[in-house]
């Protein structure tokens, strides 16, 4: 995983605050599921990576959702095809709603 300083924007919109650096957050995980060449070629696709402040990727990781491994199909065709998938635009958004909320839960807030 590549790792940076969190910009001044990734900071402030760090609900813990405590953020110390970013993390390169793959959309497909965990890793040891993706063991072919097709598979790890497709994982590595810029749109299926995002840079992410590093206490936003534990809390994507610690919310216990395993994205769907998508088809060997599905990967090569996106591997061929330019442009961003919808499929990888949804996966982020889930990912980051998940995340975003796991870091909002503060230990009271369960009723």
């Amino acid at each position: 995983m590549s790792r940076g300083r969190c910009t001044p924007e990734q900071r402030a919109a760090c609900p813990l605050m405590i953020c110390v650096g970013s993390d390169t957050h793959h959309l497909a995980y965990p890793a040891n599921q993706y063991r072919t060449r097709i598979e790890k070629q497709w994982r590595e696709l810029a749109f299926n990576k995002e840079q992410v402040p590093r206490c936003l990727h534990n809390a994507i990781h610690a919310s216990g959702y395993i994205p769907e491994k998508p088809s060997r199909d599905e990967m090569l065709d996106e591997i061929w095809r330019e442009g961003r998938p919808m499929r990888a635009l949804e996966e982020r958004l889930t990912q980051l709603a998940l995340g975003q909320a796991l870091l909002q839960e503060t230990p009271g807030d369960a009723a």
